[in-house]
């Protein structure tokens, strides 16, 4: 799907058009969001701009979604203040600005308060993998994996198109393969998931002592509970399992193989968008060797 990013000139101004009435000194842009490019004014107001006008829709039914998980979590998540009349931004009071990155987690944070951070995380998820999915509109948040040969057909033609170029006819079986298994794969516990757990999305407290909100819910789906925890794998194996132990939900011997198999999907994704924008296209094209071709 088609992504827009605007200048930093061009979210100042639609910000100053809308809300004429906010004023500020200093302004951030983030634009490592798939979904929404980001700005953050005197480090109190974070707006959210969608990429494309799928994700204005998802503005709204995240809204709805997070008014319900509000009720079941212990840890801080957003909560949309205002939409434009054209959904063009959101915005929310701004966080604490303290992503637990895995540069922070490794290197700055104790390892008593590492052991705290895997019990949170754990916590949030077996909060969350227990609200009622009848509570949701399975409609909007079903997962695509597993339900839809559209989406799988749409992937792998995006897929071929995009890096195709870059591996044998051979290699780009394996990755069609994989999309297709991807799709076929059967949600052994559905439950809503966030769907995006990770360094970006996971801030800690000043102290660093315990995580004090979870952000972006934009991807959040009923799916398969192993789907949140294929990226708590960038913190290492030992967090991992730190997490999967205090997680209270339902288990199964082959919870966390389903989560590195849902995993390699994202390598897919950072490689066709490192095509795409034509950067570090090497850098991700040996790591998704690594993860696709050398069984490592």
């Amino acid at each position: 799907m088609e992504k827009k990013e605007l200048s930093e000139k061009e979210l100042l101004a639609i910000v100053k058009e809308k809300f004429p009435e906010i004023s500020w000194q200093i302004f951030e842009v983030f634009n490592n969001w798939w979904d929404n490019q980001v700005l953050l004014l005197d480090n109190s107001i974070v707006f959210r701009f969608p990429r494309n006008e799928y994700v204005k829709t998802v503005h709204q039914k995240e809204k709805q979604l997070l008014a319900t998980i509000k009720k079941y979590v212990d840890i801080n998540i957003p909560h949309y203040e205002f939409f434009t009349d054209d959904d063009s931004c959101v915005w929310y009071s701004a966080i604490v600005w303290t992503p637990m990155t895995v540069d922070v987690y490794t290197k700055k944070i104790s390892e008593a308060n590492k052991k705290n951070m895997q019990l949170w995380l754990a916590r949030f998820l077996t909060q969350l993998h227990t609200i009622p999915i009848n509570l949701f509109e399975k409609a909007w948040y079903t997962n695509e994996i597993g339900t839809s040969n559209e989406w799988a057909n749409s992937f792998k033609k995006e897929f071929s198109e995009k890096c195709g170029h870059l591996f044998t006819k051979e290699e780009t079986q394996i990755v069609l393969d994989y999309i297709q298994e991807l799709q076929e794969k059967k949600a052994e516990h559905r439950v809503m998931t966030h769907s995006d757990v990770q360094e970006k999305n996971i801030f800690i407290d000043d102290e660093l002592t315990h995580i004090s909100w979870i952000i972006d819910f934009s991807d959040a789906r009923i799916a398969d509970a192993a789907l949140d925890f294929d990226k708590l794998r960038d913190y290492g194996d030992e967090f991992v399992h730190g997490v999967y132990q205090a997680y209270q939900r339902k288990k199964d011997d082959n919870f966390l193989g389903r989560s590195r198999f849902y995993r390699k999907r994202l390598f897919i994704y950072t490689l066709m968008h490192a095509v795409e924008h034509k950067k570090d296209i090497e850098k991700n094209l040996d790591e998704f060797r690594k993860i696709f071709f050398e069984n490592t």
